[in-house]
């Protein structure tokens, strides 16, 4: 044992762009959610390596924070389950099924619920650039739409709580959850499935995301989408170093290894 973690909140903030510690009330969720999902792209870059995914507290701040790179569901919401934490909040892990497609996916999916006062938040940046832009509330019916963007909450069977996105054709279920206890064990099981089986979207698939102001930007193998506002625009990055310049300067990810060191990817 190399003694207890100690999470470096001073690091943490400046990769995120916080200046001072939120207040512990649901308007300090609402920044710490932005300034994390704003900051750290999402991506599976080392599923595509073939490197497994450390989700141990050190391993997470030494690649997300010291390294400056993004993660998947498993490392963003574990990384910010130990700012709630360190902050004091009431927070924990909670297993989600994905519904993107039908049947949905197993328990694959991680975010956090945090306890204040008699509510329960939803703390969930680990879900891409088009998952929610700020916590959510535990509440039947409970919905939260900007302009161009729009989740929902509901009670629904046999799923638990079914989470919703808005889309131009209307509501689409993106997960579902209960509030059962989730434990440790339960996420490497989940995490070691999702980023090792060759059914998985992130096995097969080379994606990276981050929001924007107005919308996002994706990459997803060599297609690249911008949404912004009510507009998308689609063009394809040629692979090799053109790709890797791509994610330096429009995501952030200077990654240590070379374009033909990623697995062969499925055709989009």
């Amino acid at each position: 044992m190399s003694g207890e973690f100690a999470f470096p909140w001073p690091a943490w903030a400046d990769r995120v762009g916080l200046s001072e510690r939120p207040a512990p009330d649901a308007a300090g969720l609402a920044v710490l959610h932005a300034a994390q999902f704003f900051a750290i792209p999402f991506e599976n870059l080392d599923i595509q390596l073939g490197r497994g995914i450390d989700l141990a507290p050190a391993a997470l701040v030494a690649k997300l924070v010291d390294r400056r790179r993004g993660g998947y569901c498993f490392e963003l919401n574990g990384l910010m389950l130990l700012a709630l934490r360190h902050l004091g909040y009431d927070a924990r892990p909670l297993l989600a099924r994905v519904h993107l497609e039908s049947p949905p996916s197993g328990r694959t999916h991680q975010l956090n619920a945090v306890a204040l006062g008699d509510a329960t938040w939803l703390m969930d940046v680990g879900f891409g650039a088009g998952g929610p832009r700020r916590p959510l509330l535990l509440a039947d019916g409970w919905e939260t739409v900007g302009e161009h963007w729009g989740f929902r909450l509901e009670r629904r069977e046999p799923w638990g709580w079914l989470m919703s996105s808005l889309t131009p054709d209307g509501w689409r279920p993106s997960y579902s959850f209960d509030l059962g206890h989730v434990t440790p064990a339960d996420i490497a099981v989940a995490n070691f499935f999702t980023s090792h089986s060759p059914d998985t979207h992130f096995t097969r698939t080379r994606v990276v995301s981050r929001p924007t102001a107005d919308g996002r930007v994706s990459l997803r193998n060599q297609v690249r989408t911008r949404v912004v506002g009510a507009d998308t625009v689609v063009d394809e990055i040629p692979p090799g170093a053109p790709t890797m310049a791509v994610l330096a300067d429009e995501f952030g990810l200077v990654v240590d290894a070379a374009f033909g060191d990623f697995r062969p990817v499925a055709d989009d």
